[in-house]
């Protein structure tokens, strides 16, 4: 393996990683709820008592870019042109699925409570986007094969 491919596998670790931190914080700075990308895939949001029950939407959104990101690791280990492209293509479609989450969750909170609840996104959920994105331009600016 060469240092690219090594930079780009740590890049997908990374972003995978992020999925197990804090994304979303709902409610202000006394009173608040923080949910992880994790929790998200495991759809979370359809549990009981939750106040993001019944939002399919963003947990496919999230379930999507998680899977992206594994096959985008999974790619590293091969070295055909496909497997090449995948994981360009994965980094890329995984950072978007998550950027689209920045509108679905916001949008969805607001349309559900009759008072302002304030959605802010957290360093874990803008590092995923962030290495994914990263991830697919080293690919890109690697050796082809």
């Amino acid at each position: 393996m060469n240092r690219k491919t090594i930079i780009i596998i740590a890049l997908f670790l990374i972003a995978i990683w992020c999925f197990f931190v804090s994304w979303v914080r709902l409610g202000d700075i006394n009173s608040y709820a923080t949910m992880t990308g994790f929790d998200m895939v495991r759809g979370a949001f359809g549990m009981p008592g939750n106040p993001l029950s019944n939002n399919p939407g963003s947990e496919a959104l999230a379930l999507l870019a998680f899977i992206t990101a594994i096959a985008g690791l999974i790619t590293c280990f091969f070295k055909s042109k496909v497997a090449f492209i995948i994981r360009i293509s994965t980094g890329v479609a995984g950072a978007a699925l998550l950027a689209v989450l920045n509108f679905t969750i916001p949008g969805y909170i607001h349309g559900l409570s009759e008072w302002p609840l304030t959605v802010s996104f957290l360093p874990g959920y803008w590092l995923a986007i962030v290495t994914l994105f990263i991830a697919s331009i080293v690919s890109f600016a690697g050796k082809r094969p």
